[in-house]
């Protein structure tokens, strides 16, 4: 039996079947060339983008390290002023702090009394005993004549901390000029540091007060920002006299040339808290601190006490 042929409808339904999957592809291809342009595009911004920020924070870090390189520049050159001009931190502190408004010799001996009263009483049993009446009490006054002289209880705060500054203040200056008269040239920096440490350790064990008063101090500053204030002041003037020390000792090639002076000042400043709270804890015990000042001086130097010469290090 013959099979009829096929007629033009079913060829033309085969023929428009096929153009249209051939108009399919053509138009997944495009889509399919668009989205890679798209994509390419997304990649390449979102690359330029990248650049950008990476190119951004480098320059804010090269900004920042010169800042800071300024910064450490201009510490170092003041500290060194100071080194030169003061013989302690203690004593800059004192004299730019000192009270301005004079009163009659009777006031100036109750304004003394009040500042002594409050300072044994913080010495004795810290800051949480703290009481304004009691100050007034030991000081010999009322509580009206305490407020005259000192309107709040920071006021009061602010001036024993001064007061412990010319304290220290007027013990190093007497150090100081002893050294003056029995030395025939000026100390080398290490003999200095060496005198800092030794003149640190001697009031420690002769006038325990003052560091039972600045320790307690110290502490009340981790959570009251009026004393913090106070106490940042000092440790800034302690840490730029060390400082000035460090950097002419690196200068001069007495310490390592490796020394950043501002670190190894805090780093010093730490470590003499540090032993100061051990030897106010156990003041009965033995404590190695000859030992300790020898590990400071083999830091700074480089090189062993029985070595003879300090190795300067590249």
């Amino acid at each position: 039996m013959n099979t009829p042929p096929p007629d033009d409808h079913d060829k033309d339904t085969e023929q428009y079947s096929h153009g249209s999957h051939e108009t399919d592809q053509r138009l997944a291809q495009k889509a399919s060339l668009r989205e890679q342009r798209l994509a390419q595009k997304a990649a390449q911004r979102e690359q330029q983008l990248a650049q950008k920020m990476a190119q951004i924070k480098q320059q804010e870090a090269q900004r920042q390290a010169k800042i800071e390189q300024h910064k450490a520049q201009h510490a170092i050159e003041h500290a060194s002023h100071w080194a030169n001009h003061s013989t302690s931190g203690w004593e800059d502190y004192a004299r730019e702090h000192s009270p301005t408004h004079s009163y009659t010799p009777r006031g100036d001996a109750q304004r003394q009394a009040l500042i002594e009263a409050a300072f044994h009483l913080i010495a004795e049993g810290g800051l949480e005993h703290f009481r304004t009446r009691e100050v007034a009490r030991r000081a010999g006054v009322n509580i009206a004549t305490l407020h005259y002289y000192f309107t709040t209880k920071e006021d009061l705060i602010r001036a024993v901390v001064e007061y412990m500054s010319s304290e220290f203040a007027a013990r190093r200056r007497a150090s100081f000029a002893e050294r003056q008269t029995t030395q025939a040239k000026p100390l080398d920096p290490l003999a200095e540091l060496r005198a800092e440490l030794d003149d640190t350790l001697y009031e420690i064990r002769e006038y325990p007060e003052l560091f039972h008063a600045l320790t307690e101090l110290s502490m009340r500053a981790r959570r009251d920002p009026v004393i913090r204030e106070m106490m940042q002041t000092l440790n800034d003037n302690w840490q730029n006299w060390l400082t000035g020390i460090i950097a002419r000792g690196v200068r001069e090639g007495v310490f390592r040339a490796d020394l950043d002076p501002q670190i190894a000042a805090r780093m010093l400043m730490d470590v003499t808290r540090g032993y100061t709270m051990d030897i106010m804890d156990s003041p009965q015990e033995s404590f190695p601190i000859e030992r300790i000042h020898e590990e400071i001086e083999r830091w700074l130097t480089g090189y062993s006490n029985t070595t003879g010469r300090p190795r300067n290090l590249p």
